[in-house]
C-alpha cells in the first residue's frame, strides 16, 4: 500500500488495512472463484477448522461461490467448539450473521458453548508480579446450546449404518522399562536442573522433559538425544548400551513376535511411531525386523513421498511390514490391504489416534478381505508401551477420543462419565512425574469396551465366514524341512544301581513316551524305575 493511498484510507475510513500472504495456492483459488459453482464439496473438512490456516482460508473463499456446500469429515471436532467454528461459517454463513457472529470471532464462540479451564500459578520470588495468576486454557467439552447451529448444518452418518465390516481384535501389550530407563530419567532431570533457566522458562522446559520421558524408553540405546529449548541446547542424554547379553528391549521383542505371526499368516502390517523427527526411529524399527523375522519383507514411507503422490506409493509397495509415521497417514488414506496394525508409540492427540485406527478399516475393508483371502479376517490392533509414562498416554487418549465422540453426536463406546482426569495431558504428566503417581483407567479395559462395542455392530456372517477357495493370494512363507525320523533312539536304564543305556526302536520309544514312562533331563533320557527314582537335574 502506498503512502498516499493510506492517508487517504484513514481520513475516509479512521482506519487501513492492509492483508499479505504467501499462500502458493491463492491463485488457484481465485480462479476457481470466477467459476460458478452449483455444488462445491470438501472432503477431510475437519483440516479446515483454522480460519488462519491456508486451507481453513481456502474452504471459505471457495465455499462462498459456491450455490450449496456440502462438506465430509469423520472427525468434525476435536473436542473443543471452535474447532467447528470456521466450517459453522463456510456451510452457513447467514445463519452465523444473523446470530451476530464475526468471521474471526472463534474465540468468543468459544468461550460462550465451549469448555476451560484455569490454572492458579503462586510466583512469591518475583516482587513485579503478583502473589498468584490466573491462566484460563480452553479444554475439551462443547455445550449442548451448541446444537442450534450443528442440528440444522450436520448429518451425523452413524457407524452403526454400516454392519458389512470386518471384526476387530484389540490387544494392550505393557512392557517393563528397562533398568538403564531409570538412569536416564536422573540425566534428564540434571540437564533440565543444571540449565539454570529464568522463571518463565520453567513450564515450557517442562514440555521438552515431558518429551524426552515419553521417549525415552525406547530410544535410549538407539540414539543421543539432545535436550533443546526453542533451539537453545540445554544438553546431551548421550546413548547407553545394553548390558552383555542382551540384544533386545523387551518392547522390541514383542513387536518381532508380532511380526512373525502376521506374516505366517500369509497377511500384512503397518507399523505406527511418532518418533521421526529429531530422532528417526523408522530405520531402526525396519533393522530389528529384517533380522529378526523370518521370511518377510520390509518398507519405510520415505518422508519424500509427496502428500499427493501416498495413494501411488501404497498402491506400489508390495512389503508385508511397512513402517510409517502415523502423522504421514492419518487423513485420506484407504489402506485396508493391512488388516494388522501397531502403535508402537501413541499419541495425544485425538483426531490422530481416531483417524490413525481407520486407516484398516474402511466401509469397504470386507469387499478387499475377500478378494485377498477368499474370507473376511479380523482387523488386529496391538498397542506397545514401555513405561507408565506411556501408558498414561494411551489411556488419556482414549479416554478423550470417548468425550470428542459425544460431542460430535456419536454414541461413546466408553461412558464420559469414566474418565479420570479433565486435564491436559501435559499437565497430567507434570503432575504424575512431580508425585511419583501414575493414576490412570487400565487402558486394556477401555479398549475391551471399545472393541465390545464395535464388534456387537458387525454383520454376523463376518465374525465366522468359511473360508471360499477362489481368489486367495498366498504369499511365500518360509518353513522348516521336515526332520528324518530315527530309527533308534538311545534309553538310559539303571539295573543293579548302575546306569545302562540301551537304543530302543522308535515305535518303543513312542509308545514308552506317550504312556509316561520316559523322564527328560540334561543327561539324557531316563527310563522311570518307581524304586530308585532319580532326581531332575
Amino acid at each position: 500500500m502506498s503512502y498516499r493511498r493510506w492517508i487517504s484510507e484513514i481520513e475516509i475510513h479512521g482506519t487501513a488495512t492492509e492483508a499479505r500472504t504467501h499462500n502458493k495456492q491463492l491463485p488457484y483459488i481465485r480462479l476457481l472463484k470466477r467459476i460458478p459453482f452449483d455444488l462445491a464439496i470438501f472432503d477431510e473438512v475437519h483440516n479446515a477448522a483454522n480460519l488462519m490456516s491456508n486451507q481453513g482460508t481456502a474452504f471459505i473463499r471457495l465455499a462462498a461461490t459456491a450455490a450449496k456446500v456440502l462438506a465430509l469429515t469423520a472427525t468434525v471436532t476435536n473436542g473443543m467448539a471452535k474447532s467447528v467454528y470456521n466450517i459453522l461459517w463456510g456451510l452457513n454463513p447467514k445463519q452465523m450473521r444473523d446470530s451476530g457472529w464475526e468471521m474471526k470471532s472463534a474465540t468468543d464462540f468459544q468461550t460462550k458453548y465451549g469448555a476451560f479451564k484455569e490454572v492458579r500459578k503462586t510466583d512469591e520470588k518475583n516482587r513485579h508480579r503478583e502473589s498468584e495468576r490466573v491462566t484460563t486454557y480452553d479444554t475439551a467439552g462443547i455445550s449442548p446450546a451448541a446444537l442450534i447451529y450443528t442440528l440444522p448444518n450436520f448429518v451425523n452418518v452413524d457407524s452403526d449404518d454400516f454392519d458389512d465390516l470386518p471384526p476387530v481384535e484389540r490387544e494392550v501389550i505393557k512392557c517393563p522399562s528397562h533398568a538403564l530407563v531409570e538412569t536416564c530419567h536422573r540425566t534428564i532431570e540434571n540437564i533440565i536442573d543444571n540449565a539454570e533457566l529464568p522463571p518463565e522458562d520453567l513450564l515450557a522446559a517442562a514440555a521438552v522433559r515431558n518429551a524426552v520421558f515419553l521417549r525415552v524408553s525406547d530410544t535410549f540405546r538407539h540414539y543421543d538425544d539432545e535436550l533443546k529449548l526453542r533451539d537453545v541446547p540445554l544438553g546431551t542424554l548421550h546413548r547407553l548400551p545394553l548390558p552383555d547379553g542382551e540384544l533386545l528391549l523387551e518392547k522390541e521383542e514383542k513387536l518381532i513376535t508380532i511380526t512373525q505371526g502376521v506374516i505366517d499368516r500369509g497377511e500384512r502390517l503397518l507399523v505406527y511411531t511418532g518418533n521421526t523427527q529429531k530422532i528417526d526411529m523408522r530405520p531402526v524399527l525396519k533393522r530389528i525386523l529384517r533380522d529378526n523375522v523370518q521370511g518377510g519383507s520390509i518398507e519405510i514411507l520415505p518422508d519424500s513421498v509427496a502428500p499427493e503422490k501416498l495413494v501411488g506409493w501404497f498402491e506400489q509397495v508390495t512389503a508385508q511390514v511397512v513402517v510409517v509415521s502415523f502423522h504421514r497417514v492419518a487423513t485420506g488414506l484407504n489402506l485396508s490391504q493391512f488388516n494388522n496394525l501397531v502403535w508402537y508409540d501413541y499419541t495425544s492427540n485425538t483426531r490422530l489416534a481416531e483417524q490413525g485406527d481407520g486407516r484398516i478399516r474402511r466401509v469397504n475393508t470386507v469387499d478387499i478381505h475377500r478378494a485377498q483371502f477368499g474370507e473376511v479376517r479380523p482387523v488386529r490392533y496391538w498397542y506397545l508401551t514401555s513405561s507408565e509414562v506411556q501408558a498414561l498416554q494411551l489411556a488419556y487418549t482414549l479416554e478423550k477420543r470417548m468425550v470428542a465422540k459425544l460431542a460430535e453426536g456419536e454414541t461413546p463406546d466408553i461412558d464420559p462419565a469414566e474418565c479420570s482426569s479433565s486435564q491436559s495431558f501435559s499437565s497430567l504428566m507434570t503432575k504424575a512425574l512431580k508425585e511419583g503417581n501414575f493414576n490412570y483407567t487400565d487402558p486394556s479395559s477401555l479398549l475391551k469396551k471399545m472393541t465390545q462395542h464395535e464388534n456387537a455392530r458387525v454383520k454376523g456372517d463376518n465374525k465366522g465366514e468359511s473360508l471360499t477357495r477362489t481368489n486367495i493370494i498366498h504369499l511365500p512363507i518360509a518353513r522348516p524341512e521336515p526332520v528324518p525320523t530315527p530309527p533308534t533312539i538311545a534309553v538310559i536304564h539303571c539295573e543293579n544301581g548302575r546306569e545302562v543305556s540301551r537304543d530302543l526302536p522308535f515305535g518303543m520309544y513312542q509308545a514308552l513316551l506317550d504312556s509316561g514312562e520316559l523322564e527328560f533331563t540334561l543327561f539324557g533320557v531316563y527310563m522311570r524305575n518307581p524304586a530308585t527314582r532319580r532326581k531332575y537335574a
